[in-house]
Parts: C-alpha cells; sequence; structure tokens
C-alpha cells in the first residue's frame, strides 16, 4: 500500500516537471521541424556505425575464433600454443570495415 502511494506521487512529481511541448526528440518524425532527409548524413551514420560495430565484435572475437580452430587442427593430446592469439586480425577487421 505504501509502495503504491509513494508510486502515484513519484509519478505524479514527473509528470509535472515534465515540459512536453519542449522537449527535444532524438530520432523521431516531428511534424513542427520542416527538415529535409539528409540521406548522405543518414548513409555516414550507418556506415561509421557499422564499422565500429564490426570492428569491436571482430576483435573481441577473433582470439575464441582462433582458439577453436587450433582445437580442431590439434591431433592426439598436443599442447596448444596460445601466443599469436590476434596475429591475423588487421586482416579481418579491414574486411569488416570495407564490408560496411
Amino acid at each position: 500500500m505504501v509502495g503504491n502511494v509513494i508510486l502515484q506521487m513519484l509519478s505524479i512529481m514527473v509528470l509535472k516537471n515534465c515540459n512536453w511541448e519542449n522537449r527535444i526528440y532524438f530520432a523521431s518524425v516531428n511534424q513542427g521541424e520542416e527538415k529535409p532527409f539528409d540521406f548522405l548524413h543518414a548513409l555516414l551514420d550507418g556506415v561509421i556505425a557499422g564499422g565500429a560495430d564490426g570492428g569491436v565484435v571482430e576483435t573481441a572475437l577473433y582470439p575464441i575464433d582462433t582458439i577453436k580452430t587450433r582445437l580442431q587442427a590439434v591431433q592426439g593430446g598436443v599442447k596448444i600454443n596460445l601466443k599469436g592469439l590476434y596475429s591475423g586480425l588487421a586482416g579481418n577487421i579491414a574486411g569488416v570495415l570495407l564490408s560496411c
């Protein structure tokens, strides 16, 4: 019961303090603005975001993929060499960035 009262009081305080008319919405369609759509800007944003995402994912998962490949190639109880887990990463990141 007390929790419901506190929740109602907080929601009323938040709604009173929000100025919905002057709020700037990010990435939304607003009828009040007459700005033309900038295709080149949107394309550039997507390329930068995709390249950064691909680079981060490739950097994080490349050592795991290298270990998996070495485990598949090992024959009969030979120890796996964990040196050079990131060797060859630059070529993969270049491929990811170019695929954007």
